[in-house]
């Protein structure tokens, strides 16, 4: 995995860390710093040329979806948009529900607001969610977290323990919020309250059990 992160060309260099475990069962692993050196542009400051990669092998409960990478701009990157792996919606959005209620991190309650707004009908819809399938989806992952990670997930008997910490109101400390860089530019629309509704009137009605 360390080497399949590793790149150097001409234009860039991409050195990763050690890949150190998330969980004691070797599911999860980080590599944190990766640096890289982008030799075709000076415009990227010096404190921001590093991120972290994050791999985990927990298994799938949905197939899979191919699609294009599109660009909103072009980057003379490629002729034709390359297509690319991508987890289904419903698993991406079950995974960062149990992201929340077990570690309330707000980088994962922004991801779920915009994914609900993304799938509403006036967003075009960007993406598709079946309210069936994502519930069923959110109870076969929460079985898998009980099983790698029981201490965490004790308190997470079934999908009805994880609505109702779905339902509780956010609390994001000041770091937080300001850790969350694609939001800082839609502050005005893109909110605390806007994704506090969007939760708690869009998602949750959505993997409630009726």
């Amino acid at each position: 995995m360390r080497d399949m992160l590793r790149y150097v060309d001409d234009d860039l260099e991409i050195t990763p860390a050690e890949l150190t475990p998330h969980d004691v069962g070797g599911t999860s692993w980080k590599s944190e710093p990766i640096t890289y050196l982008p030799a075709f542009t000076d415009l990227a400051p010096d404190e921001t040329r590093e991120f972290k990669a994050d791999i985990s092998n927990r298994g799938l409960v949905l197939p899979g979806q191919e699609h294009q990478l599109r660009l909103p701009y072009d980057l003379g990157l490629w002729d034709e948009p390359p297509v690319v792996w991508i987890m289904d919606p419903h698993e991406i959005t079950a995974e960062k529900i149990l992201g929340w209620v077990v570690h309330r991190a707000a980088k994962h309650y922004a991801d779920l607001a915009f994914i609900v707004l993304a799938a509403q009908p006036e967003s075009g819809p960007l993406l598709r969610l079946d309210r069936t399938t994502l519930s069923e989806t959110l109870a076969a992952k929460l079985e898998t977290m009980k099983k790698f990670q029981p201490d965490k997930y004790a308190a997470l008997a079934s999908v009805d323990d994880v609505v109702r910490g779905l339902e509780e109101d956010p609390v994001f400390s000041a770091g937080e919020w300001e850790k969350l860089v694609y939001l800082r530019s839609r502050r005005d629309r893109f909110n605390q309250a806007t994704l506090k509704k969007a939760v708690q009137a869009l998602l949750v009605p959505l993997v409630r059990r009726r």
